[in-house]
């Protein structure tokens, strides 16, 4: 059985590479804020490394966030391409679109995602 999330890696880009579009005022402001989250992890969890907005946004965010000082772990679901049909017609469905996923759906979103669920409790210490 193939695990149920996997860590992603991402390439590192620097806070002061952005000082100049945002300003050196907002990139202290950001160390500051991440400061208050000192001995905490974030997690990211998503159902993809590539493709897709949210792992276009995450490659960028997670090695900012560890620059401010802020671990970080970004893990990727794994459930198979029925898995992903129903949670892509969910995806859909929630911004308005009429749902479109499998008439069997619930057999391919439950199996995975309680197994998803299952693996994520060991990796998360606190909330």
């Amino acid at each position: 059985m193939s695990t149920a999330v996997a860590e992603i890696t991402t390439h590192a880009t620097t806070l002061e590479d952005h000082a100049a579009i945002v300003g050196q005022p907002e990139i202290n402001e950001i160390r500051a804020i991440a400061r208050s989250l000192a001995g905490k992890t974030v997690k990211m969890v998503n159902s993809t490394a590539v493709g897709g907005g949210v792992a276009e946004i995450l490659s960028r965010l997670v090695p900012l966030m560890e620059q401010s000082g802020v671990p970080v772990r970004w893990e990727v679901m794994t459930g198979g391409d029925a898995f992903f049909s129903v949670t892509k017609a969910f995806h859909n469905a929630l911004h308005g679109a009429a749902y479109d996923g499998p008439p069997n759906g619930s057999t391919s979103f439950w199996p995975p995602t309680r197994r998803i669920c299952a693996a994520l409790p060991s990796t998360i210490t606190s909330w």
